[in-house]
């Protein structure tokens, strides 16, 4: 997977109805914002995930919401899961980092 390949996930053709069938058994991992590509591709990489563009509700400010296109990471749960522990670890020792003092 490269950083296009990334941006510009396939959309899929097909009717709702096989999209639904598609879908069963396969759970989303929603990316926030501030995430970088780099860990995105990581995570797609390491777990086997694809990337798909989804319509979602999201928060903008309190008590407003509106439908925006969010990236997930698609797969079985299990996978899922460990890629989500995995992202909470990176992001984790990635804040940690940043609260350490830089000698420059």
């Amino acid at each position: 997977m490269n950083l296009k390949e990334l941006e510009e996930p396939e959309e899929s053709s097909e009717t709702k109805e096989t999209e639904e069938e598609d879908l069963e058994g396969l759970y989303d991992l929603v990316i926030p914002p501030g995430v970088t590509h780099s860990l995105i591709i990581e995570l797609v990489n390491k777990f086997d995930l694809e990337p798909v563009k989804r319509i979602m509700d999201v928060s903008i400010i309190e008590n407003e919401v509106k439908p925006s296109e969010v990236l997930v990471l698609r797969g079985d749960k299990e996978t899922v899961d460990e890629a989500h522990e995995y992202l909470i670890k990176v992001l984790k020792k990635q804040i940690e980092e940043m609260g350490k003092p830089r000698i420059y």
